[in-house]
């Protein structure tokens, strides 16, 4: 028999362009309380994952241009 724990779950969108792209997923023990600090900061990784990958995307976009235009 599985006995499996309560957690506190909290889900903070990642956007590309303002657009809704994936879901940043946390979980911890349900006895733990939410700051706010910890979700701005929570929203802030958000965030900043959303920049990185839209960043890596123009990076591949700009080397396969490079690459044709060879």
């Amino acid at each position: 028999v599985v006995h499996r724990q309560p957690v506190r779950e909290i889900y903070v969108p990642v956007q590309i362009a303002g657009q809704p792209f994936a879901i940043l997923y946390v979980a911890s023990e349900p006895n733990s309380q939410t700051q706010n600090s910890e979700t701005t900061a929570l929203q802030t990784i958000a965030g900043q994952i959303g920049i990185g990958i839209e960043n890596a995307q123009l990076i591949d976009i700009d080397q396969v241009s490079a690459t044709v235009h060879q």
